[in-house]
């Protein structure tokens, strides 16, 4: 029996308790509409400010040897493994980290994020019957928060919005984040951040980092070209990418 595998391990440990906190907040907010809407102002200057100190700082950073900002389309069938290690991108943007996490283990193929999508959109089958939701249930009834769900009910919405994805990129085709916030008139610099990211193996390998969903759509749809960005590099590619002998 073929062997359905979780993602990556994130790089850095998570704070639940703070992120707890947050969605404590914000509930609160929620019954204070004016009072939500002054401190989402707020917030979203103080992160765009702090985007822009942090992406300065990594450009003259020690680590900057490539384009970090810039957009790279490649075919979706070239990113055939994940990363053992899942970096934040607006943390590790640009920098050369070493270790195992390049190791081709974990096929993204066999990831249960990608078997769901497979299972929902083209056998038909109820979120509920599938791996990935049983697995992001059991989390958050052990306190663990993805995508801002707190409970069951915000789950079933969230997979709601999964399917309004599927459908949009299947009608739509699929677009870079700076061109779907340019439609709807937003300038959030963390969402224009927010592309598929993988990370650059030590042979060259392009390997799934962040934006599972989307990774997993485009596949199933047979999309043929995305917009990614790099987050890290492994050491032993760094002259390899210089050279040219790593295709982007």
């Amino acid at each position: 029996m073929t062997q359905i595998t979780a993602r990556g391990e994130p790089y850095d440990t998570k704070n639940w308790r703070w992120i707890r906190f947050k969605l404590f907040v914000l509930f609160l907010l929620n019954g204070v509409p004016p009072l939500k809407k002054l401190t989402f102002h707020i917030w979203r200057y103080l992160c765009n400010l702090q985007h822009k100190l942090r992406s300065r700082k990594i450009v003259k950073g020690p680590y900057s040897k490539f384009d970090i900002d810039k957009i790279y389309w490649t075919d979706p069938k070239r990113i055939k493994y994940s990363s053992l290690k899942e970096f934040d991108f607006c943390k590790y943007r640009g920098k050369i980290i070493g270790g195992d996490w390049d190791r081709l283990d974990k096929s993204f193929d066999l990831l249960y994020v990608y078997i769901a999508f497979k299972e929902r959109f083209f056998e038909r089958k109820n979120w509920k019957d599938t791996l990935f939701y049983r697995q992001v249930l059991d989390g958050i009834e052990n306190g663990k928060f993805f995508w801002k769900c707190k409970n069951k009910s915000d789950l079933d919405a969230r997979c709601k919005n999964l399917e309004s994805l599927f459908q949009d990129i299947k009608n739509n085709g699929y677009k870079p984040q700076s061109q779907m916030l340019s439609e709807k008139n937003e300038r959030d610099l963390r969402k224009i951040e927010d592309e598929i990211t993988v990370n650059i193996g030590r042979n060259g390998d392009l390997l799934f980092n962040n934006g599972a969903h989307r990774l997993s759509i485009v596949k199933l749809l047979g999309i043929q070209k995305i917009p990614i960005k790099i987050t890290v590099i492994h050491p032993e590619s760094v002259d390899k990418l210089r050279k040219g002998e790593i295709p982007l």
